[in-house]
């Protein structure tokens, strides 16, 4: 079940629980020499970076967490993001925002992360997972 409000303007409004993922240094690797040489023989040039395993593990878990709740696409040109995160003072909270912008998008619950146009982050003192709430501005 959706943690979305049931009031006037729910429509405008997604709120959803969603795992911590992983510091930013973890979200992507360089590419191994092998890897490179693979890239190329299939003709498809070298990518400096790849998603590591610990990423994709958390997006996959993260995106069946969201499905559950039923979250749905909210179609806007201006979002307002928030996210409240329980994380303690040895992790920087930035991290949490670009993997959570990436998976509304990867998720198709927008259509680009360039369209959050204010971002609003808080340390939680409790919990297991992030309370993350999008808004449309416009």
């Amino acid at each position: 079940m959706p943690l979305d409000d049931t009031s006037t303007g729910a429509r405008e409004k997604r709120a959803f629980l969603c795992p911590i993922p992983p510091t930013g240094n973890n979200l992507t690797r360089n590419t191994s020499e092998r890897e490179k040489a693979a890239m190329r023989a299939r003709g498809k040039g070298t990518i400096p970076r790849v998603k590591t395993i610990t990423y994709k593990n958390w997006r996959e878990q993260a995106g069946w967490r969201l499905k559950l709740q039923g979250v749905q696409p909210l179609i806007a040109k201006s979002y307002q993001l928030s996210i409240a995160a329980p994380v303690n003072h040895a992790r920087d909270l930035g991290n949490c925002l670009k993997a959570t912008e990436d998976l509304l998008v990867w998720l198709g619950i927008i259509s680009d992360d360039r369209w959050i146009d204010s971002i609003r982050l808080d340390r939680m003192t409790e919990g297991k997972e992030m309370y993350v709430t999008l808004k449309v501005l416009a």
